[in-house]
């Protein structure tokens, strides 16, 4: 089954070698204490030199390196750990699909149910079993225990998270090739089949997303009946509608708003 680029980015990944796993905390494979206690000594002694202190070098290899993990530039030309983003990419999806609910799921509780306070039957003498209310979560049409009720389910994100998770997300969809640029896109009428030519012409096929400059008319009117196609303007683009189409089709003006966006 062919992986979809949001399942490539959200799972979190760690490089393996010689006993130790690297990642974004850099911690220590516990099989390690195997090798003697000596040699993990001197490999935690290692990690505590140069904590905190920037030790980046940039090699011949347009690699940069430092404390023994590789870091390299992103489409923006910023230097960071491969390792970095990628959880701030899972947190604001998570995020944004949590904000999409609802949350108006609502039970009523034994007291919140309609009826009288009669005692059912007397207490004994009868054979069956002793009730003493109606609204009783035992009974069918009773209240019900500890069931939903109307809530939010938003998640706080820093705006940093989020411009760190769209930053990482472009970067890995343009280093996919899957980012196109072209100088303006524009239809003379909002007509589904004028659209349609205008993607073909650029062979765009499948799930696809135009960023735009601004809002277009045309443009929104013609592409509402596609639903493998979706238009935003680059002041609006967010992670999630990065990830989730096959294809990125930017205009200059589009793209341009979104390096404003990622350079503040």
């Amino acid at each position: 089954m062919n992986s979809s680029p949001l399942d490539g980015l959200l799972e979190q990944k760690t490089q393996s070698g010689s006993g130790r796993r690297i990642g974004c905390g850099d911690r220590h494979d516990p099989g390690r204490m195997a090798g003697g206690f000596e040699e993990f000594q001197q490999i935690l002694a290692s990690d505590r030199r140069g904590h905190g202190v920037d030790q980046r070098v940039r090699v011949d290899d347009g690699m940069f390196h430092q404390r023994g993990v590789q870091h390299e530039a992103d489409a923006f030309g910023v230097a960071c750990p491969r390792c970095r983003g990628t959880q701030a990419v899972h947190d604001v999806v998570v995020a944004y699909n949590a904000a999409q609910r609802m949350g108006t799921a609502c039970t009523k509780t034994a007291g919140e149910v309609a009826g009288t306070n009669k005692k059912p039957w007397r207490q004994k003498g009868t054979g069956r079993a002793r009730a003493g209310s109606f609204q009783s979560p035992l009974w069918r049409g009773g209240g019900v225990v500890f069931g939903p009720k109307p809530r939010d389910y938003a998640k706080k994100v820093n705006s940093s998270t989020k411009q760190l998770a769209l930053r990482k997300a472009l970067t890995e969809r343009i280093k996919a090739g899957e980012v196109m640029v072209v100088d303006d896109l524009k239809l003379a009428s909002a007509k589904t089949k004028d659209f349609v030519g205008a993607l073909s012409a650029l062979k765009v096929t499948g799930t696809a997303l135009v960023v735009v400059q601004a809002h277009d008319k045309n443009l929104e009117l013609a592409s509402r009946n596609m639903a493998d196609v979706e238009v935003t303007t680059g002041d609006a683009l967010n992670t999630y509608q990065l990830l989730r189409s096959s294809k990125v089709v930017f205009t200059r003006g589009g793209y341009e708003a979104v390096e404003k966006r990622l350079a503040k």
